[in-house]
């Protein structure tokens, strides 16, 4: 395998493979980012992740362009324009930037698309079909699972490696900004995080209502409704306060951290 091309999709069961591309971003890559951000449970609103790319985050990759080469690893879920996440802002970044942006998406192997399919294995892509180069790894393997491929410790201490977070962050997507902290630790150099503030989704929001309304399950009702608090409680993630201000965490402390509003 080739890991200039600008697609594949290959499982990595040893971590070899990923050990290859680890490389060949570190040699050439002036900016590597790992996309972080709001799963399909808070999500992006279609607005928010219209203005967040078109104002914050395609401007921002474009001037880091000017530098020299530029990477994206992600470890989301796949690309639904009706239902944006972190999924759907990685796509789009695909589809504008086609091959001036090395795109990367490493995936435990029950997130995978096309899990039914294997042992075939085919690149992921954005719901335009502009394919990602896709590493998919088996689940409970390696420590840290997804975090083992996009916040290794050789990323970490890269001075190119940066991490971004958009919208409104889930349990996950936390857990992820404590420990790039951590590994930043023993770690060189500025560890940088952008944050991209938004709410969560109004789109996701309706249709959770629409379930419970057809709903007749009591436990499912339960769940359902307990969701809604849950987003209500923090409209704008666990990244933030019910207010929307930042959370100084000392699980942080080895970050340096700019909030986008």
């Amino acid at each position: 395998m080739n890991l200039a091309m600008n697609s594949f999709g290959v499982l990595d069961e040893t971590g070899e493979i990923w050990d290859r591309a680890m490389d060949l971003m570190i040699a050439k890559s002036n900016h590597i980012i790992a996309l972080h951000g709001a799963g399909s449970f808070n999500g992006i609103s279609i607005e928010d992740a219209n203005n967040l790319l078109n104002d914050r985050l395609i401007p921002r990759i474009a001037a880091y362009l000017l530098d020299g080469h530029v990477s994206i690893i992600y470890d989301g879920d796949n690309d639904d324009p009706d239902f944006p996440d972190i999924g759907h802002i990685m796509g789009r970044l695909r589809d504008y930037f086609d091959n001036r942006v090395d795109c990367y998406a490493v995936q435990m192997q029950s997130w995978y698309k096309y899990r039914d399919e294997l042992p075939a294995l085919r690149p992921l892509h954005s719901a335009n079909g502009n394919e990602y180069r896709t590493i998919v790894f088996p689940d409970k393997k390696f420590e840290g699972d997804h975090d083992h491929f996009s916040q290794h410790p050789r990323l970490v201490s890269s001075p190119n490696y940066e991490q971004w977070y958009v919208g409104a962050c889930g349990l996950i997507a936390s857990k992820q900004l404590a420990d790039y902290s951590e590994k930043a630790a023993g770690a060189l150099g500025e560890h940088n995080v952008v944050v991209f503030k938004a709410t969560v989704s109004i789109e996701q929001e309706q249709k959770i209502l629409r379930k419970l309304e057809s709903e007749t399950d009591p436990e499912n009702i339960k769940r359902l409704r307990d969701s809604l608090s849950r987003r209500a409680e923090n409209p704008y993630g666990l990244l933030f306060t019910p207010a929307g201000e930042f959370l100084v965490d000392p699980q942080f402390v080895n970050l340096r951290i700019e909030v986008v509003q």
